[in-house]
Order: C-alpha cells, then structure tokens, then sequence
C-alpha cells in the first residue's frame, strides 16, 4: 500500500492542479504496469513532453509492449483510475495491511512510480520515474523549477526512496537522471537509506556526475537552416550496409564515458537496434576512385511523442573533425525531424563547449553563443557504488 505523509480525508481526492508548496497528503504509487502509470499520470505528462521526454517515451513503449497500444489515456480516464484507486486504498485502511506492497524487490524489466500532493480535495502531480530496461532512473515533473525548495523536495524525496527500496532491488540503481536540485534530493536520500553510496572523485572526495548538461530544444522558428553539402557528400537514413560501418563510431562515442563502455559486439548490437527502428542517421563521403563511402559522423533520433523528438548521439570520427561535418548533420536531421514535430531536443554537456558551440549555431537556445533561455534547465546524472551497471 503506498506510504501516506499526512491523512486528511482523501475521499473527496479529484484532478487538479494544487501550489506545490500547499500542505496536503503526500503519496507514492506502485505502479504494477506501465498501462497503469499511463493512466494515473499519461495526460499530465503529455502535456509537459519537452520535460517529460525521459519518461514518457518509455511509458507508451512498455504499454505498447503489455498489448494496449500507444495511445494517452485523457484526464477522464485518469480521474476515474483515480477512484477506483483511492475507494481501493480507503478500504485497506479499514484493516491490518500485511501484505506489504513490494517487500520482496524482484529485478524486472521496468518499474514506474509516480509522486502526488493531495490537498482540499485536490490531487496533483509532483514526480514521475521511469527505470526500464537497463538504463538509469528518469525523474520527471510537472512543476516550475522555483517550486523546488527544500521543503518541498525533502517529504517527497524521502517517502520516494524508501518506496523505491520496497520495490526495486537496490543494486539496480546505478544512476538518477533529471531536474538536477530534485536529483540531488533523491540521490541524498536514497544513498542515506541504501547503503549504496554516490559515487564521488577519489582525490577531491566530492560528488563527481556521471553527466551534468543544459537541457535545450529548436524549433521551426529558431532553426537557422541546413547548408548546401559539397558534391560528393550525403546525410541520410542507415541501413543494413551501415551496420559495420557505423558500430565503431557507437563504440567510440560510448568509450569518450569511462562511466559507460561499450564493447565491439555491443557496439554492433546497437548499431543494429538503431538503424532497425530507423533512428540512425549517417553522413557519408563518397570517394569516386574507390567508389566508396564512407561514414564520418552519425545522428540517432530517438524518445519521440506527438511533438517532441530528442536526438544523440552526436559522434565524427576523430580523422574527420574540424570540417564542419557535425553541425552539417545535425542541422539536417532538426530539419527532417521538425517537418513533423514542434520541437528537437538534447542535452549537452557543460564541459563540452565545442558541442554547445556547434548546437548553439544550429538554433538550440541558450547554449554556445546564444544567450540564456529561461526554458534551458540544468540536467544531472548522479551515481551510486556498489551497484550493477547498466547503460544509455
């Protein structure tokens, strides 16, 4: 049963939006499947998909995968989730819970919890996790980033880990992905109560990020447009010849992270998954005495929703670099992809500014020489010790 902060009536509980710093009961769900998640929290995260493009993604791909289709549950469908859930928990209540709601963790292929204030008969989202797969946990939310005070992270913060440590074997919390104050919070809490500690720099003993990013978007109006390529030159979508071909760049790209390597055979692995679901983009160089080309820089475009596409993977090859060729793909892929969607996303790190530069120039806001965009938030990665290692 979820862990209830404060017990004012529920009963009256409804959808709505509440001030996140209102008082009210905070309560942590367990949701068994991902059809589930998507209709306690599916619409509040389409509405928010630049922000929710870690987790929302991965929620209709599970639910898909559970034989209910991609489609967003709508609001009525979550309000009326909402009352058989709540008439659910109120009975429990009546008696002795010895159930014990996730007590034994079990590994399994994803696990979806979602965070909510009730208040005046008002319920409202504050977080939402993904952890699927083999990939780290993702933590979304709906709410400003002024919201998120100590006062308002630390209960909900602190009732999250320890439903995460009812539910989810420990050791599969390798790293936490998000808004960076709330990960700080959790990741200070779940270290606190799992004996998985953060990982930090053996010589200076400080917290070391696995990744710490500006999290920006282009759109249709700040895009500054594709350059004509010289002859001989192409960007289009892999195929099956690539495979070989692009699965160096994967395993380099990989390998530039001591945190997460790749191996050849994973490399080609994922190479393979990438261009079967054709979300991988390659710029090419033909060589006409050869009657060759070759493949100097690679685009993967991938967590699409109805508006939203996010692209990495950014990669050219160390030979090739200096050319211009990054900034020629990745202007040419934010055109195709913004042909059909409202918005390009990424993430670039705060200690490579070469890649800022080059996005900056494409039309990403607020990196490189652009200046600052109140919607580009500060994005950080935050690892554990001790932990079974997994991947992006």
């Amino acid at each position: 049963m979820p862990g209830i902060l404060r017990s004012p009536n529920a009963r009256r509980a409804t959808l709505g939006a509440v001030p996140a710093r209102a008082q009210g009961i905070v309560l942590v769900v367990n949701h068994e499947t991902a059809t589930e998640f998507m209709l306690a929290a599916g619409y509040i995260m389409q509405r928010n998909q630049q922000r929710s493009n870690m987790v929302l993604p991965y929620a209709v791909e599970y639910q898909a995968k559970e034989g209910n289709g991609k489609s967003i549950p709508t609001a009525a469908d979550s309000q009326r989730w909402w009352q058989e859930r709540m008439a659910s928990m109120m009975a429990k209540q009546g008696r002795d819970s010895s159930e014990s709601e996730g007590a034994f963790p079990i590994y399994r292929e994803a696990y979806f919890m979602s965070v909510w204030t009730f208040n005046a008969g008002v319920t409202s989202l504050d977080f939402a996790i993904a952890c699927c797969g083999k990939k780290p946990l993702f933590l979304f939310s709906p709410k400003d980033k002024s919201d998120f005070t100590p006062e308002f992270l630390q209960p909900r913060m602190s009732a999250l880990a320890g439903r995460m440590l009812a539910v989810i074997p420990a050791k599969r919390v390798f790293s936490i992905f998000g808004h960076t104050r709330p990960i700080r919070s959790l990741a200070a809490e779940w270290a606190n109560i799992s004996g998985h500690s953060i990982y930090t720099n053996r010589a200076t003993r400080a917290v070391e990020p696995f990744y710490h990013a500006s999290y920006t978007f282009c759109t249709p109006q700040t895009f500054t447009g594709a350059r004509a390529l010289p002859a001989n030159h192409r960007v289009r979508l892999a195929d099956a010849s690539h495979i070989m071909s692009v699965a160096p760049l994967c395993e380099e790209f990989a390998n530039d992270s001591i945190i997460f390597p790749l191996s050849p055979e994973g490399a080609v692995q994922q190479a393979a998954d990438l261009i079967a679901k054709r979300q991988l983009w390659v710029y090419e160089v033909y060589d006409p005495r050869t009657r060759t080309a070759e493949v100097v820089s690679i685009v993967a475009v991938t967590r699409e929703s109805d508006e939203i596409a996010a692209i990495s993977k950014v990669f050219t090859s160390p030979e090739w670099r200096g050319q211009g060729f990054a900034r020629s793909i990745v202007a040419i892929v934010c055109r195709e992809v913004l042909k059909y969607k409202s918005r390009v996303v990424l993430y670039v790190a705060h200690d490579n500014p070469a890649a800022a530069t080059v996005y900056g120039r494409v039309g990403f806001v607020g990196v490189g020489e652009n200046r600052p965009h109140p919607e580009v938030e500060d994005w950080i990665e935050i690892g554990f010790n001790n932990v079974v290692m997994g991947f992006w």
